[in-house]
C-alpha cells in the first residue's frame, strides 16, 4: 500500500464515528502503533517585528515538525488533504496588510489516490511571514498578537486529526530569510494607497464611517440639500478599501454562489419619491477563478467606488423635511484573508423647498450607524424592495486564502418552511413563547430548585398577602433576567438556546455549583442567602426567606431548564431566530419568561392556590435532603457534557469543593464573624488548590491515557473495511458523523441523505432521537430508501455543524433536515420536536436514493471533519 492511499484510508477509518472523537479531546501521537508514546509533532511558535522606515512591521509565524511527519501547505487545492489554515484573531490595534508568505516554499507532488492533483507538504520547518501595520496608540512592549494554526499531521503510517495549536506573538527580531525568499512587506502593488487610517470611527466627519474591525471606509451625501419640487435629488454612497483590500461590487441580492458578500444597497424610506437603481462611478474589476471543474467569476473595486441613486422630487411635494434612509451591506477582502461581512444604515433629511426658485446647491452628508449584514440580505431578498440589477455571482475563495474551502459555498438552500415561519405573527408567537415557557417548570432539571420553590410557598403561609406577592415577584424577576441576558446573546453574539452547554468551561461551573447546592440541601454547610437553603431543622426552614434568595433561586431555575425546549417553545425560538430585529428577539424570550414565572406570580397574587400544602413540619427537612439527591442525579447528567478527558479532573475538583464545604460548615455557627471569615477564606483557598492541581497535572495525565487509547483504536480501525453508509437494521440507527465534504460527496452521488442536528447538552434532541427517530417504522423506512444518516453534533469541536445550520437559516436546535437525492438543494426542514409521522412523511416524500454501489466503496465517502 503506497504512503497516499494508507493515509487516505487511515482517514476514511477514523471519522467513522466514536465517542473518543464526539468530545473532540486529542493531543498528537509520535506513532499510530497501539500504544505508541505520546508527545507533540508539531511546536507552534510567533513574533512580530516593529514597523521599519516604511512604517511596516511583519508577523511571523513558525511551525516546528518532528522528523517522519510533514504537513500540507496553506494553498493546497481543493479535493484533496486538508489545507493548514493560519488564523490570527484579528482587532482594531493592528491590521495584516498583505498577502501571506511562507519559507522554504512547499514540496510539491501528486500521490495515487489524488490522481493528478498536486500535494504541497511541509516537512522539518516552515514559516508563514504578512505585513503588519499597527495602530498609533499602541505598546508594542507589552502587545501580543494571538492566533492558531489548524494541521493534520501525517506520516508513512497514516495522519492523526487536525489539530488547532494556538499562538502569542510578541515583539521580537523575526525570523531570519534567505535571499531568495519573498519580501516581507507590502509588495508594489499592494502599496498602491497607504493603510494610514485608524480602525475606528472616532474623529471621523458627519457623513464617514470606518466600522472596528474593517478596512472599508464608507462615505455619504445627497445632492442638493435643499431639494426644488419638479427636480431631482442625487443620493451617493462611497466605498473607500484601504490597500490591499477590495470591496465587491453591487448585486441585486446576496444569492450564496460565493465564499464573500456583495455590496447590497437598499432603502428603506423615501416618502413615496421614485428611486432610480444604483450606478457605479466605475466598472468593477473582473477576474475568474477555477475550482476544480467550475469556473467563477469575482467582481470587486480596489480603489474608491460611488454609487448613486436618483430620487424624483414630485411637483406637487409639501414643503418641509423628508427623510431618506436605507442599508448597505459589504464586505472587505485581500488575498490574504477577509473583514467579517458588516452593514451600515444611512439616513439623511432632505428639506423640500417652497418652490423651485429656493434651491440650493450645498450637499447634504448622512450619517451612518452600524448594522448587521443579515439586515441588508433581508431586505435585498424582499421583491418589492430588490430591483432587478442581475445577480452576477458573488466572489469564490481564492487559492490563497488562509481559510479553509467551503464546499457548500456557492450553495443556496430553497426551503420550503421558510415562508409559513415568517408569515406568523408577533402575538402568536408571544403566545407560543408564554407556554413554552410554562411548560419549562416541568423539566426534570429544575425540580430540586422548584422543590425548594414548595418549600418556601409552605414558609409563608403564615406571612402578609403583600410580602408573599413581593417574594414572588423577586423569584419571577430572578427567572426572567435570565432570559433577558439569553436574549442579549441571541440578538447580539448569535447564540442559539442552550448553547453554552457546549462550552465545557460552563459546564464545570455549573457542576460545581449544582454540587455545592447539593451538599447545602443534605446539611453539610449552608449557603449564605438568606432563606435560600434553610438550616438543619424545620423550624429553620420556615425561616424568613429574603429577596435575594428568592431571585437567585430564580435564576438558578432558568438556567437549569435551557437544555430543554418543547413543541411551542421550539417554534417561538426559531421564529426569533429569523428576525433581523433585536427588539422582536427581546419580545419573544421575555414571553418565555413571562410564561415560565406565570404559576408563581398566580400563586403570590392568590396565595390560597397552595392551602393544600401540609403546614411546616418535620417533613420539610426530609423533603430538602431528598432534593439535594436529585441534584446529585442533575451533576451526573452534567458530567456527560465535559469532555472525557476533563472527567477525572472535574471530579477532583468537585472533592476540593466537599472539603471546602465542610470546613465551612464547621465554622458557620460560630457566633465570631472574623471565624466565620476565616472559614470561608481557608475553603477557599483549599478547593483552589485542588483546581489547579486537578486541570494541570490530572488534565495532562488523562490527555495522555486517552491519546494511548486513541492510538490503539485507531492502529486497529486501519484494517477494518468501511461499511455502508445506510442505516443499520441492528436495533438502532446507524449515525455517522457530518461533516461538509463528504455530505456535499453524497449528495452529489445521489444519495438521499438525514442528517440530525443535535448536542449532547440538548436534552430535548436526546429524546427526539430515541423516542423518535430510533424506532423501528423510522429504521424501515431509512433501509429501504437507502438512506444516509449523519449527525451533527453542535459544540465547540465541529464549526461546520454552525455553518451547515447557517446556510439552513436555523440558530436553535433540534432540527432534521432531509435532502431528496436528485433535488438535495431543496431540503425538507423539520425544525424542533415533531410526531413520528411528520418524519416518515418527510422521508417518503424525499423518496429513495440512486444506485449507490460506487459510492459505499469510495475512500471519501467519509473524508476529514475539519
Amino acid at each position: 500500500m503506497s504512503r497516499g492511499i494508507a493515509r487516505v484510508a487511515a482517514l476514511a477509518m477514523f471519522f467513522l464515528p466514536t465517542a473518543i472523537h464526539a468530545q473532540g479531546v486529542f493531543t498528537d501521537a509520535s506513532s499510530l502503533a497501539a500504544g505508541g508514546p505520546a508527545e507533540e509533532v508539531l511546536e507552534v511558535s510567533a513574533q512580530f517585528t516593529a514597523p521599519g522606515a516604511d512604517g511596516f512591521g511583519a508577523l511571523y509565524v513558525t511551525a516546528k515538525i518532528a522528523k517522519g511527519w510533514d504537513i500540507y501547505s496553506i494553498t493546497q487545492q481543493k479535493g484533496g488533504p486538508v489545507p493548514t489554515r493560519v488564523a490570527p484573531i484579528y482587532s482594531k490595534q493592528f491590521s495584516i496588510v498583505g498577502a501571506t508568505r511562507v519559507w522554504p516554499k512547499p514540496h510539491v507532488k501528486t500521490e495515487e489516490v489524488w490522481k493528478d492533483l498536486p500535494i504541497e507538504t511541509h516537512e522539518g520547518q516552515v514559516t508563514w511571514y504578512a505585513p503588519v501595520q499597527f495602530a498609533p496608540d499602541v505598546d508594542l512592549k507589552t502587545f501580543a498578537i494571538e492566533g492558531s494554526v489548524t494541521a493534520q499531521a501525517c506520516n508513512e503510517q497514516g495522519c492523526l486529526p487536525p489539530k488547532k495549536h494556538k499562538f502569542v506573538a510578541k515583539l521580537g527580531e523575526g525570523v531570519k530569510l534567505p535571499p531568495e525568499a519573498d519580501p516581507v512587506g507590502p509588495l508594489e502593488s499592494e502599496r498602491e494607497k497607504p493603510a494610514d487610517k485608524p480602525a475606528t470611527n472616532e474623529g471621523a466627519a458627519l457623513g464617514e464611517l470606518l466600522q472596528p474591525g474593517t478596512h472599508t471606509m464608507l462615505r455619504g451625501e445627497v445632492y442638493p440639500a435643499l431639494a426644488m419640487p419638479g427636480g431631482t435629488v442625487r443620493l451617493t454612497i462611497t466605498a473607500e478599501p484601504q490597500s490591499p483590500y477590495h470591496v465587491y461590487a453591487l448585486e441585486a441580492a446576496d444569492s450564496g454562489k460565493g465564499a464573500y458578500k456583495p455590496t447590497l444597497i437598499q432603502l428603506t424610506q423615501t416618502g413615496g419619491w421614485t428611486a432610480s437603481e444604483p450606478v457605479a462611478s466605475a466598472a468593477p474589476t473582473e477576474k475568474k477563478l477555477v475550482s476544480g471543474d467550475k469556473e467563477e467569476l469575482q467582481r470587486y473595486y480596489d480603489k474608491p467606488v460611488s454609487w448613486t441613486i436618483e430620487l424624483a422630487v414630485p411637483r406637487d411635494a409639501a414643503p418641509g423635511q423628508q427623510t431618506l434612509a436605507g442599508v448597505i451591506g459589504y464586505q472587505s477582502c485581500f488575498d490574504g484573508g477577509c473583514d467579517r461581512p458588516t452593514a451600515a444604515r444611512f439616513e439623511a433629511a432632505v428639506t423640500v423647498a417652497k418652490d423651485a426658485s429656493a434651491g440650493t446647491a450645498s450637499a447634504l452628508p448622512v450619517a451612518f450607524s452600524p448594522a448587521k449584514y443579515k439586515e441588508a440580505s433581508q431586505l435585498a431578498r424582499a421583491p418589492e424592495q430588490a430591483p432587478d440589477k442581475g445577480v452576477v455571482a458573488a466572489a469564490p475563495l481564492p487559492a490563497a486564502s488562509l481559510a479553509a474551502a467551503d464546499p457548500l459555498a456557492g450553495v443556496v438552500f430553497e426551503i420550503a418552511d421558510d415562508d409559513e415561519l415568517s408569515r406568523m405573527s408577533l402575538p402568536l408567537v408571544m403566545i407560543f413563547g408564554f407556554l413554552g415557557g410554562l411548560l419549562l417548570n416541568l423539566m426534570p432539571c429544575v425540580l430540586p430548585v422548584i422543590g425548594l420553590k414548595v418549600l418556601s410557598f409552605v414558609e409563608q403561609s403564615g406571612q402578609s398577602r403583600g410580602r408573599i406577592l413581593a417574594l414572588n415577584i423577586w423569584y419571577s424577576l430572578g427567572l426572567i433576567s435570565v432570559f433577558m441576558v439569553l436574549a442579549t446573546l441571541a440578538a447580539f453574539a448569535g447564540m442559539g438556546w442552550g448553547e453554552m452547554f457546549s462550552r465545557p468551561w460552563f459546564n464545570i461551573v455549573l457542576a460545581t455549583v449544582v454540587f455545592a447546592m447539593s451538599l447545602s440541601f443534605l446539611g453539610l454547610w449552608e449557603i449564605p442567602i438568606p432563606g435560600f437553603i434553610g438550616g438543619h431543622t424545620s423550624h429553620q426552614l420556615a425561616s424568613r426567606e429574603g429577596a435575594t434568595g428568592a431571585f437567585c433561586k430564580g435564576a438558578i431555575t432558568t438556567v437549569l431548564a435551557t437544555p430543554c425546549t418543547g413543541p411551542f417553545l421550539s417554534t417561538a425560538l426559531f421564529w426569533a431566530a429569523s428576525q433581523n430585529s433585536s427588539a422582536l428577539v427581546y419580545a419573544v424570550f421575555a414571553s418565555v419568561g413571562v410564561g415560565m414565572a406565570s404559576p408563581y406570580l398566580l400563586i403570590g397574587a392568590f396565595p390560597q392556590l397552595v392551602r393544600w400544602l401540609p403546614k411546616p413540619g418535620a417533613w420539610m427537612e426530609t423533603f430538602k435532603q431528598a432534593m439535594g439527591f436529585v441534584l446529585l442525579a442533575t451533576l451526573v447528567y452534567l458530567l456527560t457534557l465535559v469532555p472525557f478527558a476533563s472527567v477525572v479532573p472535574t471530579i477532583a475538583l468537585l472533592f476540593g469543593v466537599w472539603a471546602a464545604c465542610w470546613w465551612i460548615g464547621r465554622k458557620q455557627w460560630s457566633t465570631s464573624s472574623r471565624v466565620k471569615w476565616l472559614a470561608w477564606g481557608q475553603g477557599i483557598a483549599l478547593a483552589s488548590v485542588v483546581g489547579v492541581f486537578a486541570f494541570t497535572y490530572l488534565q495532562r495525565e488523562m490527555d495522555a491515557r486517552l491519546t494511548q487509547s486513541f492510538d490503539a483504536q485507531f492502529a486497529k480501525r486501519l484494517t477494518t473495511p468501511m461499511t455502508t453508509v445506510a442505516a443499520s437494521d441492528a436495533g438502532h440507527i446507524d449515525w455517522r458523523p457530518f461533516d461538509l465534504a463528504s455530505f456535499h460527496e453524497l449528495a452529489q452521488a445521489g444519495q438521499t441523505i438525514l442528517v440530525d442536528f443535535t448536542a449532547p447538552w440538548c436534552l430535548t434532541c436526546q429524546v427526539l432521537e430515541s423516542a423518535v427517530l430510533d424506532t423501528k417504522p423510522m429504521r424501515e423506512l431509512l433501509k429501504k430508501n437507502n438512506v444516509a444518516t449523519l449527525q451533527a453534533q453542535w459544540i465547540d469541536e465541529y464549526p461546520e455543524t454552525g455553518r451547515m445550520l447557517e446556510k439552513l437559516k436555523s440558530e436553535q436546535i433540534p432540527v432534521v433536515a432531509i435532502f431528496p437525492a436528485g433535488d438535495w438543494k431543496r431540503p425538507i426542514v423539520l425544525r424542533g420536536p415533531q410526531a413520528r409521522g411528520k418524519y416518515l412523511d418527510a422521508l417518503a416524500q424525499a423518496g429513495p436514493s440512486k444506485d449507490m454501489s460506487t459510492v459505499a466503496a469510495a475512500p471519501t465517502a467519509m473524508s476529514v471533519a475539519k
